[in-house]
């Protein structure tokens, strides 16, 4: 790639960046164009010769969502419970620090866009949780006697409601609090013993507490 087109990469990235933050802080409808040119330090001319409009760069938005649903940092967790543990505590932030108005703008206003996303963000979701299940059966720290699609499905959905319910989205840490205690419950279910003391050795470091 050339200079240039490094720069332009970049200037992309930025852009893409800033509208995916300032959309999940205020809703979709209430951020301009405009909005995304002050803040990422790029004109609106060069915001529409990347995206012919609002609804082009919402799609490259939510495609990022999608292409980058877990963190680096979660994905480089080797151990399966706790990758599922710290997967689920992220989700819960996430839940708590996007604006309400991000998922229900994206429904009434685009709504194939939101059938798009949800869809493949839903069945990502399903695949990844269901793979560190499945190596947790295999490694004896989660039990076998537990249906591996049920228990993904458990997990997943639970990180979806943490999503549409208004009181996850209150910023409240209280109601953090109760929801990080459900899924510390749901996980010691499924856990063996071998896998309560990954939880365990989890819950007991700072970052976690």
């Amino acid at each position: 790639m050339t200079e240039e087109g490094a720069k332009g990469q970049q200037a992309r990235t930025c852009v893409l960046n800033t509208a995916a933050r300032l959309m999940r802080q205020r809703g979709i409808k209430p951020v301009t164009m405009s909005d995304i040119a002050t803040e990422s330090g790029t004109s609106k001319r060069t915001i529409y010769q990347m995206f012919a409009d609002k609804e082009t760069l919402i799609k490259c938005v939510l495609y990022e969502d999608v292409a980058c649903a877990v963190p680096e940092d979660i994905r480089r967790v080797s151990n399966p419970v706790e990758w599922l543990l710290t997967v689920m505590r992220w989700a819960i932030w996430e839940a708590s620090t996007t604006h309400h108005l991000f998922y229900t703008d994206l429904q009434r206003l685009y709504p194939e866009l939101w059938r798009e996303y949800y869809k493949r963000i839903h069945m990502l979701k399903l695949e990844t949780t269901g793979q560190h299940v499945e190596s947790g059966m295999r490694l004896g720290l989660l039990r076998r006697d537990v249906d591996p699609v049920f228990a993904a499905k458990l997990l997943v959905e639970l990180s979806h409601a943490m999503v549409h319910m208004e009181a996850f989205r209150s910023g409240e840490g209280s109601t953090n609090a109760v929801a990080w205690e459900y899924v510390q419950i749901v996980m010691r279910g499924l856990a063996t013993p071998e896998g309560i003391s990954v939880i365990e050795a989890v819950l007991a470091r700072p970052d976690t507490k």
